[in-house]
């Protein structure tokens, strides 16, 4: 199953970016040097959307999907290197797609 997941509005400054962090394989497993890239651009700002689908691989997985969203710098010059990095705060997201198959946008 394909996640594609859009953030509908973020709080960012010039030059933060938005990643995507959870506790799928996909989502990196809670580590921000896993998470997913989220873009914008002129005319979707302040939404984000994800650079690529997530893959929920298992029907567990599918069933307790957690997450967070994470805004920070990103140095490229050394890898990508995320710095003054910001969790959402409060309880972690969660997204149950119990039965839906193929694909599946969740919008926040």
């Amino acid at each position: 199953m394909k996640v594609q997941f859009r953030l509908n509005f973020a709080n960012t400054k010039m030059g933060e970016m938005v990643f995507l962090v959870g506790n799928a394989l996909d989502l990196g497993e809670w580590d921000p040097d896993s998470a997913v890239l989220l873009q914008t651009n002129e005319q979707m700002h302040p939404s984000w959307v994800s650079t690529r689908p997530v893959v929920v691989s298992s029907k567990d997985e599918a069933m307790s999907l957690e997450y967070k969203y994470l805004i920070c710098y990103v140095d490229r010059l050394h890898g990508w290197k995320k710095q003054n990095m910001r969790w959402e705060l409060g309880e972690n997201r969660v997204l149950n797609l119990g039965v839906f198959y193929d694909r599946f946008e969740k919008q926040d």
